[in-house]
């Protein structure tokens, strides 16, 4: 879990976590990580501003936002396979 709000904050990126008990009538939060302590971390709210602070033993899980890996491999396999069909499909002519 650490690591990822570590890599989070390295890349820039904003995580989803999920805590266990409600933190401003919320179970899941998502912001961008502004600061990381050894007893926990601060989200900031992208679209509010609004500042959380989250100690680690009230964090279930933390997931980074965006496209994960394999969808970014699946995503360009099946573009490379309508690419293929489209050219292979294409009548041709000689002249």
């Amino acid at each position: 879990m650490q690591q990822v709000v570590h890599r989070a904050q390295e890349n820039n990126k904003a995580v989803k976590v999920t805590v266990f008990k409600k933190v401003e009538n919320q179970r899941k939060i998502t912001g961008k990580v502004s600061e990381i302590s050894d007893t926990g971390f601060t989200l900031i709210n992208q679209k509010t501003g609004m500042v959380t602070k989250l100690d680690y033993d009230n964090v279930q899980q933390v997931k980074e936002k965006g496209m994960s890996t394999g969808w970014k491999i699946a995503l360009v396999t099946v573009v490379g396979f309508v690419i293929v069909v489209v050219i292979a499909t294409r009548p041709w002519r000689s002249e």
